[in-house]
């Protein structure tokens, strides 16, 4: 389930951000590679943004299970899985993907 939203989360983002470069940009008169660098680059921005609360769930999530001493079956009950969690791993990839993107795209 959290797989399919995060896609589909991430879909919504790209809709977005071709949305705003055809309504700002001049997609007709600049050159393909200005318009899609600026695509790229809107939709990174704005997939940090809407990922983040995700991102932050899980992370809260995996605190509350790390916190308490003793692992007891009570203390791990209290812990809700958030419904928008994603692994780590895909979480690490998205961020690793994301941060070198924007830093290639900046310079």
């Amino acid at each position: 389930m959290a797989a399919v939203f995060f896609a589909f989360e991430i879909i919504i983002v790209f809709v977005l951000a071709l949305y705003l470069v055809h309504k700002y940009g001049n997609w007709r008169k600049d050159h393909w590679a200005t318009t899609l660098s600026v695509l790229a680059t809107w939709f990174l921005c704005f997939a940090v943004i809407f990922v983040l609360p995700s991102d932050i769930s899980a992370t809260l999530y995996k605190r509350c299970q790390n916190s308490s001493a003793a692992f007891t079956q009570e203390n791990v009950s209290r812990c809700h899985r958030p419904w928008s969690y994603v692994t780590e791993r895909s979480q690490q990839n998205f961020w690793a993907v994301t941060y070198w993107s924007l830093q290639l795209l900046s310079w």
